[in-house]
């Protein structure tokens, strides 16, 4: 409640005094309710729309914000492909009954002023638009970047192996080295090295990946390695093991057994 300025009317003054205080007071009690309202006003929610009679002006509002879902498209580097269809209609269910309660970080689009493009939060767009939602909760961040969003995915356990691959093989065409990249992402030299092997795996490597007959990182890398120099022999083991799954230690007692072979040739 905004108060009211009250003054009492001094003992001694003539009607013509008693009228001018009255008429101080209400122009007084105005001004406060006119400064109560724009502080009111002030305190209301922005919401960024798309306003098809006239381009969209570039808004950079401090703080949470909505957004129109029609300003925000998802970034084609994004570093996660897959999405599991389950869980993202299960989002989809919750956001109906209770709307997205984490806002999605985006940047502006540089090629669409007051536009913008997605940083980390594509499974809530997408669960949004499922749900028939006009806008999202988001937070505008400029400073963001590609391995920003391999990192927050990371942490989430969110990427596949192939798709932090994709990641390091872009950063490696862009002239990255493995040492920087590791630096990036808080890994170590080899977790890069071993991710970045699946970018040229040979063939029959690459259908037992794909296959999901082994997804061990480490034992592709392994495996890759023998295959350079005992093609015929890991072939022919991959062939005698189908369908079965292949373990870090299968390839490590396959190697043994390779290690072996040779000895005996000598003798």
């Amino acid at each position: 409640m905004v108060p009211t300025a009250l003054t009492a009317s001094p003992k001694g003054l003539n009607v013509r005094q008693k009228r001018s205080q009255h008429t101080k007071i209400r122009t007084k009690n105005k001004s406060i309710h006119s400064m109560a309202d724009k502080m009111r006003g002030s305190a209301k929610k922005t919401t960024l729309t798309a306003d098809p009679k006239k381009p969209a002006t570039p808004i950079t509002p401090t703080g949470a914000t909505e957004i129109d879902l029609d300003l925000i498209i998802e970034d084609i580097h994004q570093p996660r492909k897959e999405f599991n269809q389950d869980t993202l209609r299960e989002l989809t269910e919750t956001v109906k009954l209770r709307g997205v309660k984490s806002p999605i970080s985006v940047r502006p689009n540089p090629d669409k002023p007051g536009a913008y493009i997605i940083n980390h939060g594509a499974r809530r767009y997408r669960a949004s638009i499922n749900a028939g939602l006009k806008t999202i909760p988001a937070f505008i961040d400029t400073d963001y970047s590609e391995a920003d969003q391999v990192i927050e995915n990371l942490q989430r356990d969110n990427l596949t192996s192939r798709e932090i691959a994709d990641f390091i093989g872009r950063q490696l065409a862009a002239g990255k080295t493995k040492s920087y990249i590791a630096r990036q992402l808080g890994k170590t030299n080899p977790y890069i090295t071993t991710h970045a092997a699946l970018l040229d795996l040979p063939d029959p490597i690459d259908e037992v990946y794909r296959s999901g007959r082994c997804t061990d990182v480490t034992a592709i890398y392994d495996l890759t390695r023998l295959y350079k120099t005992n093609k015929e022999e890991v072939v022919n083991w991959l062939n005698l093991s189908a369908p079965e799954e292949i373990s870090r230690l299968d390839v490590k007692h396959f190697s043994k057994f390779l290690e072996l072979k040779k000895k005996a040739r000598r003798h």
